[in-house]
């Protein structure tokens, strides 16, 4: 049983909310294979804006898909799923390039991709993905996801376009008709299907889910990343003050001894 998994989704809520602390690192990444198997941005931008599956699916193992996943672009998840939204969105402006990039720009946190490509570098010297407060952005995808986000609120109303639009004042790819049905399938496909990709991506693959399998040595001394391992006591708890650097690493057998009280056996 992984406690940092737990301590991890218990301080956050829930998966929704890990997802969506490691999901712009992940989509950093993302584009960044995917900038290197086609050329540039643009072309990926024209791949994510495209609504056959296989334009992207193609590279499924070079982008890491959780078994069973596809369409991981936004145009064809949306061609391909339908929803009681769909007709209104597409009904809408056109989901272009324009429109597709700056989808991408908000998920990775690098607004105006075109213009600023390095942000999507930032981490690229990390061994392991980044876990960032969740944007407002994100927060409001979440709350609709959950059934907390009422668009009659104008401050969340006015999120979504502020970060979708091209600038801040041209909210012409919302219309009235249109905007509540466009939140609501972003969320579905951000919280629901990217959420698997993402958690995929940064908890499972690197074996840090629920349930995990470590080797003794890494149970004893811990893997670096979140603290110390959990067969780690003060050689003398009752003595050690609380300043002693001075611990000790039981084997197995000590282990189950110390932490029992003598309750549990080995065989």
């Amino acid at each position: 049983m992984n406690t940092d998994y737990l301590r991890a989704v218990t301080s956050l809520g829930d998966e929704w909310h890990l997802s969506a602390v490691y999901l712009p690192s992940v989509m950093r990444r993302t584009l960044r294979l995917l900038i290197r198997l086609v050329g540039d941005l643009r072309s990926s931008m024209s791949l994510l804006s495209d609504t056959d599956c296989d334009a992207v699916d193609r590279w499924r193992t070079q982008l890491g898909y959780p078994p069973g996943f596809a369409c991981l672009g936004f145009s064809a998840w949306l061609a391909n799923n339908d929803t009681d939204d769909k007709t209104v969105v597409l009904s809408g402006p056109p989901l272009n390039i324009s429109r597709v990039t700056a989808i991408y720009a908000a998920l990775t946190d690098c607004q105006d991709l075109f213009a600023n490509l390095s942000c999507l570098y930032s981490d690229v010297n990390s061994t392991s993905f980044s876990r960032r407060p969740v944007s407002d952005f994100m927060r409001t995808l979440l709350e609709t996801r959950s059934g907390n986000f009422s668009f009659d609120n104008v401050t969340r109303r006015q999120v979504i376009p502020a970060e979708l639009c091209p600038t801040a004042v041209d909210h012409s790819c919302f219309t009235a008709r249109s905007a509540a049905a466009y939140v609501r399938v972003l969320s579905a496909y951000v919280t629901v299907h990217l959420a698997a990709y993402v958690f995929y991506r940064a908890v499972s693959v690197p074996g840090n889910d629920l349930i995990v399998s470590r080797s003794q040595s890494r149970l004893a001394l811990g893997d670096g990343q979140y603290g110390s391992g959990i067969l780690e006591h003060y050689a003398d708890a009752a003595s050690a003050s609380s300043y002693s650097p001075l611990v000790v690493t039981y084997n197995c057998y000590d282990a189950i001894l110390a932490v029992s009280n003598g309750h549990w056996h080995c065989k």
